[in-house]
């Protein structure tokens, strides 16, 4: 049987039972993008909050380990990504959870992105300038003082 002898109703049918499998690919695939481009998670899809209660990338440093990781309130974390070694033996490092409601991403996505991406940038100078500051001073208190 060829694609002419196919009844029109075969040929909608098939349309329209195909109209879904396309849409979720499309929907999926705008998730993802927008986890990717996440400036909060870094495309992590989780986050810690820190001392000052500013969201952290879930795969930041080690202080935070004994927090519970969080769906990114961003990009909604929709598949949160930590690694291979967490996908696989994740009962043995995290209490998984239920995984909690399905998150759409924020309203304000790019705004809320940017401003975690400059509150990083921010921290992390400080934090550079600061450690320059204190090795330029140890540097001065060790060096002897000219005869």
């Amino acid at each position: 049987m060829s694609l002419s002898e196919l009844p029109p109703e075969a040929l909608a049918g098939s349309a329209i039972g195909l109209f879904p499998f396309l849409y979720a690919t499309y929907e999926f695939s705008m998730r993802i993008y927008t986890q990717r481009q996440c400036g909060m998670c870094e495309g992590v899809g989780l986050v810690y909050r820190d001392e000052e209660g500013d969201w952290l990338p879930g795969s930041s440093d080690e202080v935070f380990k004994n927090q519970r990781l969080r769906k990114c309130p961003t990009c909604g974390g929709f598949i949160p990504w930590l690694g291979w070694g967490f996908f696989l033996f994740s009962n043995q490092y995290v209490d998984p959870g239920k995984g909690g409601p399905l998150q759409r991403p924020a309203k304000n996505f790019r705004e809320m992105s940017e401003k975690a991406r400059a509150r990083r940038l921010e921290k992390e100078n400080a934090a550079r300038i600061k450690a320059e500051a204190e090795a330029s001073a140890a540097g001065s208190n060790t060096q002897s003082p000219p005869e």
